[in-house]
């Protein structure tokens, strides 16, 4: 079976465009999810990066990320195609917040995904990682043949060490759409 890494922000969910729903709320802005053209998006809001991260972080730790929505198109993949992939879940989140990152992937993907696995988003605090980011990851887990993930620089390190790598559609990315990647994998995946 080939196993399939799943980001899991903006691509298992819709946490950028929820979150800046929330962001907009607490700081009585009117930001468009479509403005969002480059992630991170802090200077598009004029903010800091580290005022962005704890907005982040905060949003991620609040009761408002566990009622993210899963992204239907890829549960309905996983299901017609549950005896050809293994699935897994590589996100980028921050160390502190994971714990409820991987309660949001398991409630909604417990039936396909069985493995949370996280490369720690860069924090000030943390001190230690087995893992720089995704591609000293992938380079590890040499089982992993396809990466699906919204950022360009994920993509392009993954291709780089022969994961084949599809970048997600997004407002800050000339990706494919979830359709066009299903097709890609169903065409080249024996």
């Amino acid at each position: 079976m080939i196993t399939i890494a799943w980001d899991v922000d903006d691509v298992l969910n819709n946490l950028t465009e929820c979150w800046l729903k929330y962001y907009n709320s607490n700081n009585n802005t009117s930001f468009d999810y479509n403005d969002i053209t480059k992630n991170p998006p802090h200077e598009i809001l004029n903010i800091s990066f580290e005022k962005y991260i704890e907005s982040l972080d905060e949003f991620r730790m609040s009761e408002y990320a566990q009622q993210l929505v899963p992204n239907q198109d890829i549960l309905d993949f996983m299901d017609k195609h549950k005896d050809r992939f293994n699935h897994i879940a590589l996100t980028a989140t921050s160390a502190h917040t994971a714990y409820n990152s991987s309660y949001w992937v398991l409630k909604n993907f417990y039936k396909y995904v069985f493995s949370y696995n996280v490369v720690p988003a860069k924090r000030d605090y943390l001190t230690y990682s087995n893992y720089s980011d995704k591609k000293s990851f992938l380079q590890q887990h040499s089982d992993v043949k396809i990466l699906i993930d919204d950022s360009i620089k994920n993509v392009e390190d993954a291709n780089s060490i022969g994961v084949k790598a599809y970048l997600l559609k997004r407002p800050w990315n000339e990706g494919m759409e979830i359709n066009e990647i299903f097709n890609e994998i169903e065409r080249s995946a024996v």
